[in-house]
Order: structure tokens, then C-alpha cells, then sequence
């Protein structure tokens, strides 16, 4: 049994004691005390964060490139999970063509690593917000916000080189997945505004 296993059935065996004293069951005790435990922080899931360093470029330039990593090691494994939205609008020729878009794309971190498996494999940046305006001159504006899900197995709709994203080659899907957050990390939330 791991130190936080067994910390959480000593706070279920003092409340239900306690309950017990206090005339109630011992077993209301015991579910109160665990949970108790649990939520006060002692999960190292529920204590994980994500964060990103900037390895290149940044937010007003045209290129931003970072690197996400995880507070502490993942128990399980998982995926961080980005949801993007913005709008392109490029000039070229005396034509504007403006385009939405809104997407979920994903990096998979292994069981017991703080990083993604694309830096892991040496990749020099997780993810790349980048203009190449092809001689056309405009504005890019993104909102994004990631979270790591601890355990997370990707639903099916999340696919590698999905046309409909500005992913690559990250499973991604443009269908709302509706993820639970039970074993999510606090989102972090970044924005990319530049002109070309």
C-alpha cells in the first residue's frame, strides 16, 4: 500500500471512530473521514498542474513555441488536452478570405513521466502557434485552454492529420469531446494575437 493509500483509510478509520463516539456509524465516519483526506489535497492527482516553458518566438510574434510539463510524475498516465478557437484573416491580391475554426487536439504523457511523449522523443517544442502568410498580410487571433486528464483514454473522434484542424500530426477532432474533469488539472489558458 502506497503512503497516500495509506493515509486515506487512517482518516476513514478516525472518522468512523469518531462517529462512532458521537453516537453515529461507523461507516458514515469512515466515507467523511476518506473523502475528507482526499480533497484536502492528499492525492497527488488532484494536486498535479500543468504548466509550459516558451522555448521559441512568443504570444505577439510569428512564431510562439513551448514545452508543457507536469507539476509531479503522472501515476496512470493520461493526455493533455488543448482546446483551441480563433480566427485567420488574410489580404493577398485584394482578396480577404477570413476563417474560424475550433478544435480539441491532444499529446499523450506516459505513466510516471512529467512530459510529453514528443519531448521525450527529442522533439524541440510540444506546440507551435505560427503565421505563414505566403505573401498575404493579416491577423491570427487564438484562445487556448489545456488541462491534463490523469487515466484519460482519447475518444475515438480524436485522429492524427485531421483536415479539419491545425493540428498535424497530434490527435485532434473538431467534435466537442465533453471530457470529464474529475482527474483534470486547472486549465491554462493561452492567447496568440499577431499580424503579418
Amino acid at each position: 500500500m502506497s503512503p497516500e493509500s495509506g493515509r486515506a483509510v487512517a482518516g476513514a478509520i478516525i472518522g468512523g471512530t469518531a462517529s462512532v463516539i458521537g453516537g453515529g456509524k461507523f461507516e458514515n465516519g469512515a466515507v467523511t473521514g476518506a473523502f475528507g483526506y482526499l480533497f484536502s489535497g492528499g492525492v497527488g492527482a488532484l494536486r498535479q498542474t500543468l504548466s509550459y516553458t516558451t522555448v521559441g518566438g512568443g504570444p505577439g510574434l510569428a512564431s510562439w513555441s513551448i514545452q508543457w510539463g507536469l507539476s509531479q510524475p503522472s501515476p496512470d498516465g493520461g493526455y493533455i488536452v488543448q482546446e483551441i478557437s480563433g480566427e485567420y484573416t488574410a489580404t493577398q491580391g485584394g482578396e480577404m478570405e477570413t476563417r474560424s475554426y475550433h478544435y480539441w487536439e491532444a499529446w499523450q504523457v506516459p505513466a510516471g513521466s512529467q512530459i510529453t511523449r514528443y519531448n521525450l522523443s527529442g522533439s524541440p517544442a510540444d506546440d507551435v502557434f505560427r503565421i505563414n502568410g505566403n505573401g498575404a498580410t493579416g491577423t491570427d487571433s487564438s484562445t487556448a485552454a489545456a488541462r491534463f486528464y490523469e487515466g484519460l483514454s482519447l475518444p475515438p473522434s480524436f485522429v492524427p492529420n485531421n483536415r479539419n484542424t491545425f493540428a498535424g500530426s497530434l490527435p485532434a477532432t473538431n467534435i466537442n469531446p465533453n471530457l470529464p474533469i474529475g482527474r483534470a488539472t486547472p486549465p491554462v489558458v493561452r492567447t496568440y494575437n499577431t499580424q503579418f
